[in-house]
């Protein structure tokens, strides 16, 4: 029993030791300790830690509102990426819709902001976007 439990933690060391290079391929370690990351996995470790814009709902439906009234739907715009979500600007397609959302804009890893859109109807069909300029890896951002 001890020597089958004895060959199975050499088979376990074995594996581990087998799967190590292949682990370190993605950077070095020279003698005075210095790490180096390949381009390859720099390149992905920035891209983890770029912002990423979310917004939802993706879709703001404003229901009947009669003209001369406003109505408003609430948004969240957050930020799921791992460095600060910086949103320089709102392009609206439609002058019926404005936000109340602060423009520049700087949202902290994993931070959220809720906004609303509001809907001001003047008459005829409503056929709006809403796009979000920011820096974030997702690039701009559009809502209907």
């Amino acid at each position: 029993m001890i020597a089958s439990i004895r060959r199975s933690l050499l088979r376990l060391a074995i594996l581990v030791l087998g799967t190590a290079p292949a682990v370190a391929a993605a950077g070095s370690v020279d003698y005075g300790g210095q790490a180096e990351l390949s381009a390859d996995a720099a390149t992905r470790a920035a891209t983890v830690s770029a912002p990423i814009i979310a917004i939802q709902p993706l879709a703001l439906d404003f229901g009947l509102v009669t003209v001369g009234e406003t109505g408003g739907v609430d948004y969240t715009v957050r930020n799921t990426g791992q460095a600060d979500l910086e949103i320089t600007g709102i392009d609206i397609s439609d002058p019926q819709i404005t936000t109340n959302q602060p423009i520049p804009m700087i949202l902290g890893p994993g931070d959220s902001f809720v906004a609303t859109a509001m809907f001001t109807p003047i008459g005829g069909d409503l056929s709006a976007t809403l796009l979000f300029r920011s820096n974030a890896e997702n690039g701009d951002y559009t809502i209907l």
